[in-house]
């Protein structure tokens, strides 16, 4: 619980995504609803571990339809929703 509480001090980075096994981030495509799981460790590589995820956000596009309106959703195990949500 102590490396959760430490991480929930730190701004989620793609770096910190990668401290917990487990941990999805989905995309989803406002203009043609297209869903996608992003690889982390890929987008890690491209945009740097230290990227802030709104920044990540800005750099998403639809691999259907092109579009740049893209939301994410993030997922993991109970115990790390659980502290994303309090």
């Amino acid at each position: 619980m102590r490396v959760l509480m430490a991480f929930m001090h730190r701004p989620i980075n793609l770096e910190t995504l990668a401290d917990f096994d487990g941990f999805q981030v989905h995309a989803f495509c406002d203009e043609c609803r297209h869903c996608s799981t992003l690889d982390l460790p890929g987008l890690a590589r491209r945009l740097g571990g230290d990227c802030p995820l709104d920044r990540m956000k800005r750099a998403l596009r639809c691999g259907v339809c092109g579009s740049r309106k893209v939301s994410i959703s993030i997922g993991g195990s109970p115990a790390v929703q659980q502290a994303l949500n309090e």
